[in-house]
């Protein structure tokens, strides 16, 4: 998928990752006159520069009126990119939500993006996933991630000391019931039917509290 996010024949460009309307400023006119939070930019592809911010906080795919819009600047400019540029931009968009872990969305993200670049539709992802996942490279990383991670008895070790231990049990009982479902179906997808039977659930009641707003948004994204 990488190498079609990108060309050999493109420069990298100054690219600003967060723009949303807490930090441009306009005039009356509806002329930009200043960017703020420029704590993260970075020099990136311009497929990167191309893609259409998601300006009302949305990390939902933007409206075609907004992308219609936020393209028609760039084609009234000096500038005017090529179909295939734009193409690069529709599939970078959804690559960034994925490697930055910006969305609770990342199977359907990574639908989309499978869709993009191979021109067909796929509904056997997840056992493309596994099958990388049981390969030697897949196993490594695996085991370098639980290496990263704390283990199990500091975690409790931890939780006692917090007075959070039963909030950290319903964690990791979840947890263990996620992962035996995903063992035994390699199809396995965590979609909006799980997250209502999470909140139906009368031994995760302290948790619902806190966490109804997450789970809420994780719903919604799956309908």
């Amino acid at each position: 998928m990488v190498p079609s996010l990108t060309s050999t024949d493109e420069n990298y460009v100054l690219c600003h990752p967060d723009l949303h309307l807490g930090n441009i400023f306009v005039d009356e006119d509806f002329n930009i006159t200043s960017i703020i939070d420029w704590s993260s930019a970075s020099s990136s592809p311009l497929a990167e520069l191309l893609t259409t911010p998601g300006l009302n906080g949305s990390l939902s795919p933007p409206q075609k009126s907004l992308i219609t819009a936020f393209r028609s600047g760039f084609c009234s400019g000096t500038q005017n990119p090529e179909p295939e540029q734009w193409e690069r931009a529709d599939k970078m968009w959804y690559f960034l939500r994925l490697v930055r872990m910006l969305s609770t969305q990342d199977y359907t993200h990574f639908k989309s993006l499978y869709e993009l670049v191979y021109r067909k539709e796929s509904d056997d992802i997840p056992q493309l996933f596994y099958e990388r996942s049981i390969q030697e490279s897949g196993k490594a990383i695996f085991a370098k991630l639980c290496q990263e991670s704390p283990d199990e008895e500091e975690e409790e070790e931890h939780d006692r000391g917090c007075n959070n231990q039963l909030s950290k049990s319903a964690d990791f009982a979840m947890a263990r019931k996620l992962t035996l479902m995903s063992e035994m179906n390699h199809n396995f997808v965590a979609d909006r039917r799980l997250w209502l039977w999470i909140l139906s659930k009368p031994w995760l009641s302290r948790e619902r509290d806190a966490q109804s707003s997450i789970i809420r948004s994780a719903e919604l994204s799956y309908i």
